[in-house]
């Protein structure tokens, strides 16, 4: 049975980028998500409501027994919440450069100010200067990005919802709900992305069939950093299946 493959893709991405992969097209039915799709996505929903509405749309639409779901970043960690709100509806996950979720009202209160800051600046901020400083972000370990982003492919109100609804201040620390999912998980992170290595490394999940995966030479965006070796490691991943 053909594997379908619903991949989510991070912050300030599109559908598009999974267009990288040849090889994923032509291993399994590859559905590239919008995360602003209407058919789940309301402004001001959370993680758990978008979970919810996302699930029962592949539910709904899509009539097959062997899902799997891919998620980069922020596409990540709203896959987290879908793979939680119902754990049967998924056979296994690929989880890209995720974050677990926070310790500390400190730190979730240092991240809500950033993020309000990054939002004041997609309402108004002129684009290219938004990209440019969005690139020199630490976590992007300086590679430049893959794709040219153009304001048109855009919605500034979305983007900025992304932000304050989305933001990683917002949402519990899933560690413990992760590790104990009873399906496959390949969890990768790049090598020069150090915060996510470290988090990593105390990942103990529960199925024997997962990985936990550092990809070298890469930061962030492991997926188009490293375009061949993330792709032979999820094709392999997927055989196991």
């Amino acid at each position: 049975m053909t594997i379908s493959l619903y991949a989510l893709h991070g912050f300030l991405g599109l559908p598009s980028d999974w267009d990288t992969f040849k090889s994923l097209k032509q291993a399994t039915h590859l559905h590239r998500v919008n995360l602003f799709d209407h058919a789940f996505y309301v402004k001001g929903k959370g993680f758990k409501s978008w979970a919810e509405s996302f699930n029962a749309h592949i539910r709904e639409k899509y009539q097959t027994s062997e899902r799997v779901l891919l998620g980069y970043s922020l596409g990540s960690r709203l896959a987290m919440h879908a793979l939680l709100a119902s754990p049967t509806l998924w056979s296994a996950a690929i989880l890209v450069a995720g974050n677990l979720g926070l310790h500390s009202e400190n730190e979730r209160t240092s991240r809500r100010e950033a993020d309000l800051r990054w939002a004041e600046d997609f309402k108004v901020g002129q684009w290219e200067d938004l990209l440019l400083k969005w690139n020199a972000q630490s976590a992007f370990g300086g590679f430049p990005s893959h794709f040219r982003r153009n304001e048109e492919a855009f919605s500034r109100e979305q983007l900025v919802d992304a932000l304050m609804t989305w933001s990683l201040s917002n949402q519990d620390n899933l560690k413990a709900q992760i590790q104990s999912l009873n399906i496959p998980i390949l969890w990768i992170v790049g090598e020069m992305d150090v915060k996510y290595v470290l988090m990593a490394q105390t990942l103990n999940l529960k199925h024997p069939k997962s990985i936990v995966l550092t990809i070298s030479e890469a930061a962030h965006r492991v997926p188009w950093e490293r375009p061949v070796e993330f792709e032979s490691h999820v094709v392999n991943f997927l055989k196991t299946l």
